[in-house]
Protein backbone atom coordinates (compact mmCIF):
# COMPACT_ATOMS: atom_id res chain seq x y z
CA UNK A 1 0.00 0.00 0.00
CA UNK A 2 0.97 3.72 -0.64
CA UNK A 3 2.01 5.62 2.18
CA UNK A 4 0.66 8.68 0.60
CA UNK A 5 -3.20 9.39 0.66
CA UNK A 6 -5.21 8.93 -2.62
CA UNK A 7 -6.68 12.65 -3.24
CA UNK A 8 -9.64 12.26 -5.88
CA UNK A 9 -9.88 15.11 -8.11
CA UNK A 10 -13.06 15.94 -9.39
CA UNK A 11 -14.30 17.70 -12.38
CA UNK A 12 -14.33 21.07 -10.36
CA UNK A 13 -10.96 20.52 -9.04
CA UNK A 14 -9.70 20.54 -12.58
CA UNK A 15 -11.57 23.62 -13.90
CA UNK A 16 -9.90 25.24 -11.03
CA UNK A 17 -6.53 24.08 -11.56
CA UNK A 18 -6.96 25.49 -15.04
CA UNK A 19 -8.04 28.47 -14.25
CA UNK A 20 -5.86 29.32 -11.80
CA UNK A 21 -2.77 28.24 -14.55
CA UNK A 22 -5.10 30.63 -17.14
CA UNK A 23 -4.42 33.56 -14.54
CA UNK A 24 -0.94 33.02 -13.22
CA UNK A 25 -0.51 33.36 -17.10
CA UNK A 26 -2.68 36.46 -17.55
CA UNK A 27 -0.37 37.63 -14.29
CA UNK A 28 2.96 37.22 -15.87
CA UNK A 29 2.12 39.01 -18.86
CA UNK A 30 -0.26 41.90 -17.22
CA UNK A 31 3.21 42.20 -15.04
CA UNK A 32 5.15 43.00 -18.38
CA UNK A 33 2.69 45.15 -20.09
CA UNK A 34 2.76 47.40 -16.83
CA UNK A 35 6.70 47.41 -16.78
CA UNK A 36 6.93 48.15 -20.70
CA UNK A 37 4.00 51.34 -19.63
CA UNK A 38 5.92 52.37 -16.82
CA UNK A 39 9.59 52.59 -19.15
CA UNK A 40 7.40 54.27 -21.64
CA UNK A 41 5.97 56.73 -19.91
CA UNK A 42 9.34 57.66 -18.19
CA UNK A 43 10.98 57.64 -21.85
CA UNK A 44 8.02 60.10 -23.04
CA UNK A 45 8.81 62.56 -19.96
CA UNK A 46 12.22 62.32 -20.92
CA UNK A 47 11.50 63.38 -24.15
CA UNK A 48 9.90 66.56 -22.68
CA UNK A 49 12.85 67.69 -20.93
CA UNK A 50 14.79 66.86 -23.88
CA UNK A 51 12.72 69.88 -25.82
CA UNK A 52 12.58 71.97 -22.94
CA UNK A 53 16.13 72.94 -24.21
CA UNK A 54 15.82 71.70 -27.76
CA UNK A 55 17.00 74.73 -29.72
CA UNK A 56 15.87 74.43 -33.37
CA UNK A 57 12.14 75.41 -34.21
CA UNK A 58 11.06 72.41 -35.72
CA UNK A 59 11.56 68.54 -34.54
CA UNK A 60 11.08 64.92 -36.44
CA UNK A 61 8.07 63.46 -34.65
CA UNK A 62 7.64 60.02 -35.79
CA UNK A 63 4.37 58.60 -35.68
CA UNK A 64 3.57 54.93 -37.12
CA UNK A 65 6.77 54.07 -39.66
CA UNK A 66 6.79 57.78 -41.05
CA UNK A 67 8.62 60.77 -39.41
CA UNK A 68 6.61 64.53 -39.46
CA UNK A 69 8.80 67.72 -38.86
CA UNK A 70 6.19 69.48 -36.12
CA UNK A 71 6.67 72.71 -34.43
CA UNK A 72 8.49 72.36 -30.66
CA UNK A 73 5.07 73.79 -29.23
CA UNK A 74 3.38 70.69 -30.74
CA UNK A 75 5.42 67.93 -30.58
CA UNK A 76 5.44 68.99 -26.75
CA UNK A 77 1.72 68.85 -27.11
CA UNK A 78 1.44 65.23 -29.10
CA UNK A 79 4.16 63.74 -26.31
CA UNK A 80 1.65 65.41 -23.29
CA UNK A 81 -1.12 63.63 -24.95
CA UNK A 82 0.73 60.65 -25.44
CA UNK A 83 2.04 60.00 -22.34
CA UNK A 84 -1.91 60.25 -20.88
CA UNK A 85 -3.33 57.70 -22.84
CA UNK A 86 -0.56 55.58 -21.72
CA UNK A 87 -0.91 56.59 -17.97
CA UNK A 88 -4.85 55.73 -18.28
CA UNK A 89 -3.97 52.47 -19.89
CA UNK A 90 -1.76 51.63 -17.09
CA UNK A 91 -4.15 52.62 -14.46
CA UNK A 92 -6.55 49.86 -16.32
CA UNK A 93 -3.86 47.10 -16.56
CA UNK A 94 -3.28 47.78 -12.75
CA UNK A 95 -6.73 47.32 -11.85
CA UNK A 96 -6.82 44.53 -14.12
CA UNK A 97 -3.85 42.89 -12.39
CA UNK A 98 -5.13 43.48 -9.13
CA UNK A 99 -8.01 41.68 -10.15
CA UNK A 100 -6.19 39.05 -11.61
CA UNK A 101 -4.14 38.74 -8.27
CA UNK A 102 -7.57 38.36 -6.09
CA UNK A 103 -8.57 35.12 -8.04
CA UNK A 104 -5.34 33.61 -7.97
CA UNK A 105 -5.50 34.12 -4.10
CA UNK A 106 -9.12 32.61 -4.14
CA UNK A 107 -8.25 29.63 -6.20
CA UNK A 108 -5.14 29.52 -4.68
CA UNK A 109 -6.75 29.25 -1.22
CA UNK A 110 -9.24 26.77 -2.22
CA UNK A 111 -6.76 24.41 -4.15
CA UNK A 112 -4.46 24.55 -1.37
CA UNK A 113 -7.17 23.41 1.21
CA UNK A 114 -8.28 20.70 -0.75
CA UNK A 115 -4.81 19.06 -2.08
CA UNK A 116 -2.11 20.24 0.73
CA UNK A 117 1.18 20.54 -0.09
CA UNK A 118 0.08 17.29 -2.84
CA UNK A 119 0.03 20.52 -5.68
CA UNK A 120 2.10 23.22 -6.61
CA UNK A 121 0.39 26.50 -6.99
CA UNK A 122 3.63 28.49 -6.73
CA UNK A 123 5.27 30.10 -10.37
Amino acid sequence: MSTKEDIKVTFQDQSNINKFARYNGQLKELERIVEAREKAIATLADLEDELVVYEEPKVQYKIGESFFHLGVDDANLKLEEQRKNVKDRLCKDKQELTRVKGELAVLKEALSKKFGDHINLEE
